[in-house]
């Protein structure tokens, strides 16, 4: 295997599942696109999406890793944006 190294939860029983990780960034977008968020439930989900942007470079396919990197920046903007 020639990747460098990768993160002990890469690979195995804890290894993140994309379409999961997907679907979760999905609802934290859809979320965040709500209008009326109070700044506890903003910053709930900045804290999940942090959460989740660190499970997406455990991806080991880097097709999908890259897609959920650039979904989570997109997110990110959105969750920068007060309400």
């Amino acid at each position: 295997d020639d990747e460098p190294s990768r993160h002990p939860r890469s690979h195995g029983k804890d290894a993140p599942d994309p379409e999961a990780l997907a679907r979760d960034l999905d609802r934290v977008a859809a979320r965040l696109s709500e209008g009326n968020l109070s700044d506890a439930d903003r910053s709930y989900l900045r804290d999940q999406l942090s959460v989740l942007a660190g499970r997406c470079a455990w991806v080991t396919t880097e097709q999908q890793r890259l897609f959920l990197q650039q979904r989570v920046e997109e997110i990110w903007k959105t969750a920068g944006e007060s309400s």
